[in-house]
């Protein structure tokens, strides 16, 4: 699902509104309690009302304080919903963070930008997802399959990968971004040589891509390209050589990844905390999304979120 940028946010007194260019515009009266935030549509705000209003109610517990509405919109338009997450939900940001932050990013971003959220629900589980390349970087056999899972952030369903090759590559194929952002929930299963997650993004084929990923065994996130096959670490800005960065990944836990990359820009986040950004002009051209994971990784993933910025 896209979802584009139809007006402009703005706030008048205790009104949160979609300026529309109309005399009509779309808004919502803001009336906190205790217990939740109540947004009553006015005007045309109704339009809105199945993108704002699940969303706030699901929040409900976690805010009571009316000034703490604003300032998330004012996040959230920075185009980053995990680094609002602990301000929506300080107890527990990563769990619930993109679940209900996304739908509102998808209409808040700013530029002409698109959004989709993929959670692999409308599969069959033991089959494969259609609109996928599944492969591999190297050799091996990989094997990625939709899976039921009763821990998944967005139930039923997640997609497993299984397989073991150097480094099993899933591939969406109807994809093309140059600028945006991909994100997604993942959670190390198993692996003993490695346990492994990973984003991958401008991707021509499956030897050529940019992929950040997460090690649970390793507990750190590194940012690499890869041409014609080979994978070379980047180094992160304002700092030379290293290996990424330390950071803990635990297994059988979900967490969330995220790559916000502009021009020969990157910006790397984990659970709702930005990590590094690194700059590379090797692949400038748009590509595909997709996921990763390295030699026999058990990783589930689940949520993928991706969209475009012009």
């Amino acid at each position: 699902m896209g979802v584009k940028k139809i007006g402009t946010w703005r706030v008048d007194n205790d009104e949160l509104c979609l300026d529309l260019g109309e005399t009509d515009d779309g808004c919502y009266r803001v009336t906190p309690s205790d217990e939740r935030i109540e947004l009553t549509p006015m005007g045309l705000g109704g339009a809105l009302d199945g993108v704002l209003q699940p969303a706030y109610r699901a929040m409900g517990g976690s805010w009571k304080m009316h000034r703490k509405v604003f300032p998330l919109i004012e996040c959230l338009t920075l185009g980053q919903p995990t680094m609002c997450a602990a301000l929506a939900f300080p107890s527990r940001p990563s769990a619930r963070a993109s679940l209900v932050l996304a739908p509102m990013l998808a209409l808040l971003m700013g530029g002409n930008a698109m959004a989709a959220t993929l959670n692999f629900d409308n599969a069959p589980a033991g089959t494969a997802p259609a609109g996928w390349t599944l492969t591999m970087t190297g050799k091996g056999e990989p094997k990625w399959t939709v899976e039921a899972e009763p821990t998944a952030p967005s139930k039923p369903n997640v997609l497993k990968q299984s397989g073991r090759a150097t480094f099993p590559v899933a591939i969406k194929s109807d994809t093309s971004i140059k600028d945006g952002f991909v994100e997604v929930k993942f959670k190390a299963v198993a692996g003993s040589q490695d346990r492994a997650a990973g984003l991958i993004w401008r991707a021509k084929d499956a030897g050529n891509y940019y992929v950040v990923r997460a090690n649970a065994l390793e507990d750190n996130v590194v940012l690499y390209k890869t041409i014609n096959g080979i994978r070379t670490p980047l180094d992160i800005v304002g700092r030379r050589g290293g290996y990424g960065v330390s950071t803990p990944v635990p297994s059988g836990r979900w967490h969330v990844l995220r790559c916000d990359f502009t021009g020969s820009r990157f910006k790397v986040t984990y659970d709702g905390q930005p990590l590094f950004e690194v700059e590379d002009t090797t692949i400038a051209q748009a590509g595909m999304i997709g996921l990763w994971t390295k030699a026999d990784s058990v990783t589930m993933f689940d949520d993928l979120t991706y969209g475009e910025t012009k």
